[in-house]
């Protein structure tokens, strides 16, 4: 254990070690595992008759992806990816705010955020995806970058337009 790093009077190190002996990170992910499964389950409404049933399936399953090293890599990789994506959210959100800019729900400036949310998504789990199973997706997105972005794009506008012509169907019937 390297305990040479401080600031103040708080190590990073020395909370990072505590948490891995006290089994934090075991925990944590077995929660998250289960309580997305769990929703999953409850919102598809699989067991309707049996209520209990979704709560076994999600414990199970948990379980299982606890004991799977590829779950662990790929649990690890991509909300790694995420805190930073939503801290890069959030620090432009308070910067465009600083600057009287609407941002709130609904404003003029929601479709790009959106976009924004979709490419960053994308990004994401193809980084996860290429760093767990070495799949070098990352590389060939970069390597063929002049196909591939435009491609993104065209994906992203039927997914929104797919997105927000239902909840218009919806709001007029």
């Amino acid at each position: 254990m390297n305990y040479n790093v401080y600031y103040g009077l708080f190590s990073f190190q020395y909370f990072y070690d505590l948490a891995n002996q006290l089994g934090l990170f075991v925990i944590l992910s077995f929660l998250l595992i289960f309580s997305v499964v769990y929703a999953i389950l409850l919102r598809v409404g699989l067991f309707k008759q049996v209520p209990a049933a979704n709560v076994v399936v999600s414990l199970v399953i948990s379980f299982f992806a606890l004991t799977n090293v590829y779950v662990a890599l790929f649990m690890i990789n991509l909300f790694s990816k995420v805190v930073i994506a939503i801290i890069t959210f959030l620090a432009v959100i308070i910067l465009l705010a600083l600057f009287n800019i609407d941002v709130s729900e609904g404003g003029k400036y929601s479709w790009f955020f959106a976009g924004i949310a979709i490419i960053a998504l994308i990004i994401i789990l193809v980084k996860a995806f290429s760093q767990t199973f070495n799949l070098y997706l990352d590389q060939l997105l970069i390597q063929y970058f002049a196909w591939a972005f435009p491609l993104i794009i065209i994906i992203i506008a039927i997914i929104l337009i797919v997105v927000f012509t239902r909840e218009e169907g919806k709001k007029t019937s």
